[in-house]
């Protein structure tokens, strides 16, 4: 069971790894602060010939987007691109916080009702914004991970090879 979202994968791509960071270039845009335009490029983030830091440019708002962290291998006439998908760091740690706190409150309402042997549906409301919370979190990060990879593939005429490493930290 996953309980942070975060996800390794490699992609192949058939072109030399020079062309696969200057494509990966033309494709991100510069990070920067506007509220009524925004980079046309598929990307934003950093590219340089040893990895990338991005993420998909979208027209709506979403903290759950992923951050895909990648490196370069040349393999033959193919390019390896290994790819480490997982949450902004600070809607990581306030996730975290969110969810420790609701977990606590949880557990301490339903014990204190499990001590009194009398039921309080008050026990149900952390339990809800726990559940709530993570769904949330979940479910913004897996929708966009698909279009991200979708995205990346596309542009770098990229297959997914090996077994998908999701794993729980």
């Amino acid at each position: 069971m996953l309980l942070i979202p975060f996800q390794r994968c490699t992609l192949v791509s058939s072109m030399p790894a020079t062309q696969v960071v200057s494509t990966l270039q033309a494709a991100t845009g510069q990070d920067r602060f506007a509220l009524w335009s925004r980079p046309k490029e598929t990307f934003i983030g950093k590219v340089d010939a040893a990895g990338f830091t991005l993420r998909r440019n979208i027209s709506y708002r979403n903290s759950f987007l992923p951050v895909v962290n990648g490196t370069f291998e040349t393999a033959g006439t193919n390019t390896l691109l290994h790819l480490r998908l997982g949450l902004h760091p600070g809607v990581l740690v306030f996730m975290c916080l969110w969810l420790g706190g609701v977990g606590l409150a949880a557990l301490v309402t339903t014990a204190a009702s499990i001590a009194s042997k009398v039921f309080n549906p008050v026990m149900f409301v952390p339990m809800g914004m726990f559940l709530f919370g993570y769904a949330l979190t979940m479910g913004g990060f897996l929708y966009e991970r698909r279009r991200t990879l979708d995205e990346l593939k596309r542009a770098l005429s990229a297959v997914r090879i090996g077994p998908d490493s999701t794993v729980a930290s």
